[in-house]
């Protein structure tokens, strides 16, 4: 169980500081990843070199694989940077918190979910506090439009 808090708590330093990262300089640096995911295979396996099961290693390679290839689905989709596809693959060597590859993909399933719907609400804030701080250029430049096409109606 503690192994359990260990990479939890370990992912979610990593993402504290990405998220920092990528806020002051919007971009995740390569480091990030890459020290995640050696933590975490490091931690993996003297894990399972002490306790004498390397089933918990095994998981996280399989989770380091499903992830390396949704990190880069999303990538080439365009819906991801390079960074944050990075960082997702990381956290694949880090969710698989069970020895049960069924229990492992219902937590992959349950991350997914909670990050898109986490990137919904953030993308739906950010467009209404950019909204309502350009309320009044917003509504001039739809009533210069608006003016435009009347015209352009009338006029032909």
């Amino acid at each position: 169980m503690l192994e359990v808090v260990f990479l939890f708590v370990l992912g979610l330093i990593w993402i504290i500081f990405a998220s920092v990262q990528d806020i002051r300089k919007t971009e995740v640096p390569n480091w990030l990843s890459f020290s995640l995911i050696i933590f975490a295979f490091g931690f993996r396996f003297f894990y399972g070199l002490f306790s004498e099961s390397f089933v918990l290693f095994y998981q996280g390679l399989i989770g380091f694989g499903i992830f390396l290839i949704l990190g880069n689905v999303f990538y080439y989709l365009k819906m991801f940077a390079g960074g944050d596809a990075k960082l997702m693959v990381a956290l694949g060597a880090v969710l698989p918190l069970s020895e049960s590859f069924s229990a492992n993909l219902k937590i992959f399933g349950l991350f997914l979910f909670l990050f898109f719907l986490s990137g919904a609400i953030y993308g739906l804030v950010i467009t209404l506090i950019i909204s309502t701080r350009n309320f009044f250029k917003i509504v001039e430049a739809k009533e210069e439009k608006f003016q435009k096409d009347y015209h352009n109606l009338f006029t032909k």
